[in-house]
């Protein structure tokens, strides 16, 4: 049987209000106090409904790119539902803090339509630049004015930063007369 498109829409509209609702709660939250810095050190006491919505869009949209004959229209709906799973993923993974060495918090906005963001970094971005990065490719360029520091090891801050300990590292001089 198929999947009408017509019946994905109240899907879509449950799914909107529960991320409106859920964002406006961090709102609130951040407005009760505004010294706060917004960095939670543990999950949020707020309501989380928002990732059951997005499967549940998931699963419709790929039952619906089943039925599609187009194979732009389908490409298209398959990126729709593919992004509905990460975005359900993100969240559950950020609402439930669940990387370790990682710092959260929300972050808004004021203006005619408040924003909300929630965001999540590494504490340490080494490990996660070796293994994703360093690890992965052969050779990696990086380049800047300020990768290097003073000393008989002009690099070995950077490289302990980074995650990029093994690494080869060339110190170039400026074509640039900055005196001048």
């Amino acid at each position: 049987a198929s999947l009408p498109a017509s019946d994905i829409i109240p899907t879509i509209h449950h799914t909107r209000q529960a991320a409106e609702t859920y964002f406006n709660e961090f709102a609130v939250l951040r407005s009760q106090n505004r010294s706060w810095n917004g960095r939670l050190r543990e999950p949020p006491g707020v309501d989380e409904r928002v990732s059951s919505g997005l499967i549940e869009l998931h699963q419709m949209l790929r039952e619906l790119h089943n039925e599609i004959e187009d194979e732009q229209d389908r490409s298209e709906v398959h990126g729709y539902a593919e992004r509905c799973k990460m975005l359900a993923s993100s969240i559950t993974g950020w609402h439930q803090q669940s990387e370790p060495n990682w710092v959260y918090w929300i972050e808004t906005e004021a203006g005619p339509r408040q924003r909300v963001t929630i965001a999540a970094r590494p504490i340490e971005v080494g490990p996660v630049l070796k293994s994703m990065l360093f690890d992965t490719l052969r050779t990696v360029v990086m380049t800047s004015a300020t990768l290097s520091t003073g000393g008989s090891d002009p690099f070995q801050y950077v490289r302990g930063r980074v995650g990029a300990e093994e690494s080869i590292t060339l110190q170039l001089g400026s074509p640039f007369n900055y005196r001048d």
